[in-house]
């Protein structure tokens, strides 16, 4: 886990993705891509990068 936050009164936890976990999600959206998937989600950006 890479923080806890209270917002509104609700705890909020926030994870950093590994590089592991990563380099299995773009190969899985690659995948998904060449086998006609649906349109992308959100750009998940290694921490750090913007």
């Amino acid at each position: 886990m890479d923080r806890n936050e209270i917002v509104d009164g609700r705890a909020r936890k926030y994870y950093r993705l590994t590089d592991e976990g990563n380099a299995l999600l773009r190969a899985e959206t690659q995948r998904a891509d060449r086998s006609g998937g649906r349109r992308r989600g959100p750009v998940i950006r290694p921490a750090g990068t913007g």
